[in-house]
């Protein structure tokens, strides 16, 4: 897809606002949040995944907020009723009636409070890795990293933005490291970075969760360093009927190499009332709707949960992917090969880390090593899911609403 022309619309107060509008089919906003520029995410390592699948199926309409990127960099209107104002200028400017709105991080609160103002626009909102209130940080850390972005931001020396980098993408690769701390240096400078900064812990849209009408899912990753995951279950939680799924690894970002990725691309899918499956990726092989039970467990690859008696059990993402990858091809004998191939792509792998695998995976199971009654040891070739499964049924809500 070519890269989409770049339009201007003057907001309230006449700041000019940059906004592309990419794909086709039914509008869904992209709320803005921090540092974008809309001429180097297209081709991004961190953006361009969530771009192409958004795209599929609908017209995306993104933008740069102001103060960074294309848009006017003023240092003024830092406040949740002018951003709130900007987002509703893109939409009127293009006449939009009806529409989905998406909100990731900092975009939450703006697009929460959007869709309550104006009911009848918003017809369904997905938030990702966001919270209602930036009170989760303390006052001193917002001090201290306003400061730090203030004296270092604009350095050649990427040190200083690396510390954004690792909160938002602990997992990067060395490339999508590079392209983020690049991204930060151009997108703003610092004194208007450390502005907004300090203005987002300001929003607060607590109050607000209960007026919201719209279906909402809201996904949010368990590890996430930046805003943790219990500001995304409060969301949920205050959101009436909100559905919550949480992604397995530590990335603020949703990465298209997280291991939540995948789950994520199902979930909205199914939430959007897509058909096609989206694509597995990121060493998952799910294509269920249901969930999987056997022994005393309940296996959900929708939002990657396992239940045991009940009661969710942790499980490291890795021996999730095997044990998903073992029991959806119980058919045969799983060779050690096959196993690599399916969960650890283009990775060499030693004969203990699968073993460590496998002996995770009996663990979370409750398989006993020795009788194998679960997973069991095909010697000199692989391993066998040998346990009765159920066919796929709904999982009880319980198991989705179950803390981390």
């Amino acid at each position: 897809m070519p890269q989409p022309p770049i339009r201007f619309v003057k907001a309230a107060d006449g700041t000019q606002l940059a906004y592309a509008t990419y794909g086709s089919g039914p509008p869904l906003v992209w709320a803005a949040h921090w540092l974008t520029h809309l001429e180097l995410d297209w081709e991004s390592p961190v953006w361009k995944h969530m771009v192409e699948f958004l795209t599929r199926h609908h017209t995306v309409i993104r933008y740069d907020e102001r103060g960074c990127g294309l848009s006017d960099w003023t240092d003024r209107g830092f406040d949740l009723d002018t951003w709130v104002g900007d987002l509703g200028a893109i939409v009127d400017a293009l006449g939009l009636d009806r529409f989905e709105l998406l909100g990731i991080s900092q975009g939450g609160p703006i697009a929460i409070e959007y869709a309550v103002r104006h009911p009848g626009r918003v017809r369904s909102l997905i938030l990702v890795g966001t919270f209602s209130s930036g009170t989760f940080i303390p006052e001193k850390q917002k001090d201290a990293v306003g400061a730090l972005i203030e004296a270092g931001w604009g350095s050649s020396n990427p040190a200083f933005r690396q510390l954004f980098t690792s909160l938002f993408v602990p997992d990067a690769t060395e490339e999508q490291r590079d392209w983020f701390n690049e991204l930060q240096a151009r997108s703003t400078q610092p004194d208007i970075a450390a502005k907004l900064f300090r203005a987002f812990w300001h929003l607060d849209v607590r109050e607000r969760l209960s007026q919201v009408t719209q279906p909402t899912l809201v996904l949010h990753s368990r590890g996430d360093a930046a805003i943790p995951f219990s500001a995304g279950r409060a969301v949920a939680t205050g959101v009436p009927h909100a559905r919550l799924v949480p992604l397995e690894g530590d990335n603020h970002l949703p990465l298209e190499t997280s291991p939540g990725w995948p789950v994520l691309c199902r979930e909205m899918s199914e939430f959007l009332g897509i058909r096609d499956a989206a694509p597995a990726g990121a060493g998952t092989t799910a294509a269920t709707n249901g969930a999987y039970r056997f022994a005393r467990c309940v296996l959900d690859p929708r939002s990657r949960e396992l239940c045991r008696d009940g009661q969710l059990v942790p499980i490291e993402h890795r021996a999730f992917d095997l044990l998903l990858y073992l029991l959806e091809h119980r058919d045969h004998a799983v060779s050690k090969d096959e196993l690599q191939d399916a969960v650890w792509p283009r990775m060499i792998l030693t004969e203990s880390a699968l073993t460590r695998c496998v002996m995770k995976a009996r663990r979370a199971v409750g398989d006993d090593p020795q009788r194998q009654q679960i997973i069991k040891t095909v010697h000199g070739h692989g391993y066998r899911f040998v346990a009765p499964v159920a066919s796929p049924a709904a999982v009880p809500s319980a198991a989705l609403d179950s803390p981390s």
